[in-house]
């Protein structure tokens, strides 16, 4: 089951991709954001510190320019 959340978390940020260039850019922002949060989770449960770092940072980071207007 742990190790479901990783996979969850890293299927969604891959599929994010798939938006990147399409005419929903910001579903990229969407879906990255939140497989970081699922992958900042996963990171929590496995005890890897400097992974819960670097997936928080992300997550943030895609939220905020989301919320900023996203990508035009």
């Amino acid at each position: 089951m742990l190790n479901l959340i990783g996979w969850l978390g890293i299927g969604v940020v891959l599929s994010s991709y798939l938006f990147l260039n399409s005419k929903r850019p910001n579903m990229f922002l969407i879906l990255n954001a939140a497989g970081s949060y699922v992958l900042f989770v996963h990171s929590i449960i496995i005890l890897d510190f400097p992974f819960m770092i670097l997936s928080i940072v992300a997550g943030i980071a895609f939220t905020i320019k989301l919320i900023r207007g996203g990508i035009k």
